[in-house]
């Protein structure tokens, strides 16, 4: 529950502090006075947007900040671990908005984003204003009251979850489907590429081996004159190699004489004649070895000239890249495969989440239906009892063929305004007198239901009598056990009810006026009563009325 709320320069309030109790508390006051702006404020705690435009003082920031008691949500400390945020049972949340006109908001001077503020607040307070009252002719609405009194709130969200799970495997199907699509356009001319490049096992081939065994194949003749040429120049001819090197060796033997130098030149000219021999007689070797294998030829010429054609088409340096290039069109193939089984798998997955969801669904559904009757008979004792004696609350309830985000269920509030009249949707039917007290019969019921500690009301008394409006200040009162109810009320009836009584003001000097806000004893409250019932100054019946109304 809150426990106290503090503005400062926000709007027409320079400054205010207001402290609140346990049980029934009102705000009461002139139109124009301050009200809507001290719900505009507290719907600032609550996670609503603001801008520079509200700052009393331009030159200064302006912040709302409200105390909570939170000692008896148990479901709240481990949200605030979730957030990352301290908890204590006397809880600060405060806002904050610059002369810029940004805003900034705290829990426990701990920065908070808007969307952590919101789930925060949403588990505390339930701020009803005079325009919620359309709310309740809207179906979403009146279905989620229907889960609230049914206590199908846990089961509802087990259910979105299946649902939210089979709405993504229904996305990722759809996805795979899209681009299997499109793969099977590709896969052709992928398949015809990987066909051309299968043809070779570029692991097993080497490039330059081949292409030096295509030029010996191609020079085998050459090749095998050069055996001959080899023996004939380097030894057999006359002034061959061999034999010029011998008369060297000869001459350098004769001038030596123990010429160190000589002597190492005549080592180096004889090995090098020794070298001449081995090298001719390798040369004769390798061309008697080489025979003109013209299949082995052919099969290299075809090889290379394939890989070569492969190169320029794909734009390769080698070999490498060309194995490279193989793998990803496997790869890629392998995918579209793949797919398929992806998509057969998905499949599966999606009719057993379908399955899921509606055993789900048909659970809920049956526990919601359980609820029908009893929701409306209580509906139907408050709107007696708050003046509609004639009338009477239906719920329609149709289980539908298909699935959606509520179940199977189509459920919308009726209102039949007198006997012998027809039965129709509530915003074909009721007027806003009639919707202010549906309104609250309904939202009052749901609320025992809920564990939010406080409540505020604004205006529920819209379009009602003065009878109704106590009924309904009896309706908020009985409410207000063992849980704090706040109303802005205009209505004197409603207002007599209350533990807790606050006055709105307004307040001007010469420059400026200022909204203020004041806790009224007994005495002002019988006088404030009155004035609303009568007027300023009140008269004295409208005393008396005020001093009965507060005794009853």
């Amino acid at each position: 529950m809150i426990r106290a709320l503090q503005i400062s320069n926000y709007a027409i309030i320079e400054h205010i502090d207001i402290h609140f109790d346990t049980g029934f508390t009102v705000f009461t006051g002139e139109t124009g006075a301050g009200k809507s702006i001290i719900l505009g404020a507290l719907g600032l705690i609550l996670g609503n947007r603001a801008d520079s435009s509200v700052l009393f003082d331009e030159s200064k920031k302006s912040y709302v900040e409200a105390t909570f008691d939170l000692s008896s949500y148990e479901n709240l400390r481990p949200l605030f671990e979730q957030l990352d945020l301290d908890y204590d049972d006397e809880s600060i949340i405060r806002r904050e908005i610059s002369t810029s006109g940004k805003s900034r908001a705290f829990i426990n001077d701990s920065p908070v984003t808007l969307g952590k503020l919101r789930e925060v607040t949403s588990l505390i307070i339930d701020l009803h204003q005079q325009f919620d009252l359309l709310e309740i002719q809207k179906v979403p609405f009146q279905q989620k009251m229907m889960d609230v009194y049914a206590g199908t709130l846990k089961e509802l969200s087990a259910f979105k979850k299946e649902y939210k799970n089979l709405q993504k495997l229904e996305n990722e199907l759809e996805a795979l489907i899209e681009k299997q699509r499109e793969s099977q356009k590709e896969q052709e001319f992928l398949q015809f590429q990987y066909n051309e490049l299968e043809v070779y096992d570029f692991d097993d081939l080497d490039q330059v081996a081949m292409e030096a065994e295509l030029n010996m194949l191609e020079n085998a003749d050459e090749i095998s004159q050069l055996g001959s040429l080899a023996q004939s120049c380097l030894l057999e001819d006359e002034n061959s190699v061999q034999d010029q090197l011998i008369l060297i060796s000869k001459n350098i033997s004769n001038l030596s004489g123990g010429n160190a130098k000589l002597e190492k030149l005549l080592e180096q000219t004889d090995h090098i004649t020794e070298q001449v021999r081995e090298l001719a007689d390798e040369l004769t070797r390798y061309a008697d070895g080489i025979s003109g294998d013209e299949e082995q030829k052919l099969k290299l010429e075809e090889i290379l000239s394939g890989i070569y054609k492969l190169l320029q088409k794909h734009q390769a340096a080698d070999i490498l890249e060309l194995a490279e290039i193989k793998e990803k069109i496997s790869n890629q193939l392998s995918e579209t495969i793949g797919l398929d089984h992806k998509i057969v798998e998905t499949k599966k997955r999606i009719e057993a989440s379908l399955k899921q969801s509606y055993a789900l669904a048909k659970k809920l559904s049956s526990n919601r239906k359980k609820s029908i009757k009893p929701l409306q008979k209580e509906v139907d004792d408050l709107i007696h009892n708050l003046g509609m004696e004639q009338a009477s609350f239906e719920i329609q309830h149709k289980i539908t063929d298909t699935i959606s985000s509520n179940g199977i269920d189509l459920m919308e509030f009726y209102f039949k305004p007198n006997p012998g009249s027809k039965s129709n949707p509530i915003k074909d039917t009721a007027s806003g007198g009639e919707i202010s007290r549906l309104t609250l019969a309904i939202k009052s019921i749901a609320a025992k239901h809920l564990a939010l500690g406080t409540q505020i009301y604004d205006e529920i008394d819209t379009g009602v009598s003065g009878a109704v409006a106590l009924k309904m200040g009896n309706i908020l009162k009985a409410l207000s056990m063992g849980k704090q109810v706040i109303s802005i009320t205009h209505s004197a009836q409603i207002a007599s009810r209350a533990d807790q009584h606050f006055f709105i003001y307004k307040q001007s000097d010469k420059t400026r006026t200022y909204t203020k806000v004041r806790q009224l004893d007994k005495e002002e409250r019988i006088t404030e009563l009155a004035k609303i019932l009568s007027g300023d100054p009140p008269s004295q019946a409208a005393i008396t009325n005020a001093q009965e109304l507060i005794l009853l």
